[in-house]
């Protein structure tokens, strides 16, 4: 059951370090098999299960297939976390890389998704971890791209005072 399934996304995260890509999408997948009978519904386990299986899916770049992993994710995350969780906000991330690296970009549709897990991050009192840097910095990108300049450096120059604040801290 759910150790089994354990044991197959280990197996898959190593595959993927190794960039074996296709190995690693069968045992992401094979653990969200698994992950699906033990826990019947909506269940935290299989919402990370499918997002293995979208990251590993954005490698072997076949996006549509990412993206339907990552809005079942999603749509399962939202339905169990209404008020949102880090879980969340990692797979809105994804999204919002998803629509900032399309073939077309949509810069629009990645600042917002990143502008969600930026703000779910700082409700869940998430406000000086290097993933809200990063999320300010993708914000000031996508605004960069729309030629939004002042928002943009606005975003680049809170990113820089949030790690320089967390350099001079540790």
């Amino acid at each position: 059951g759910a150790d089994t399934a354990r044991s197959l996304t280990d197996i898959g995260e190593t595959l993927r370090d190794l960039k074996r890509y296709d190995e690693a999408l069968r045992s992401f997948q094979e653990a969200r098999k698994m992950l699906e009978t033990v826990h019947k519904g909506d269940h935290p386990s299989v919402a990370i299960a499918l997002e293995d299986v979208a990251d590993t899916l954005t490698w072997l770049d076949l996006r549509e297939q990412a993206m339907r992993n990552y809005k079942l994710a999603l749509g399962m995350l939202q339905r169990l976390h209404p008020h949102g969780d880090f879980a969340t906000a990692r797979v809105l991330e994804s999204i919002g890389d998803m629509h900032g690296w399309g073939r077309p970009p949509e810069h629009e549709m990645a600042y917002a998704y990143y502008t969600r897990a930026l703000e779910m991050r700082r409700k869940l009192g998430q406000t000086d971890h290097w993933r809200v840097a990063r999320l300010e910095d993708y914000c000031g990108d996508s605004l960069e791209v729309l030629n939004k300049y002042d928002e943009a450096l606005k975003r680049h120059m809170t990113a820089l005072d949030l790690r320089l604040a967390a350099y001079t801290d540790g």
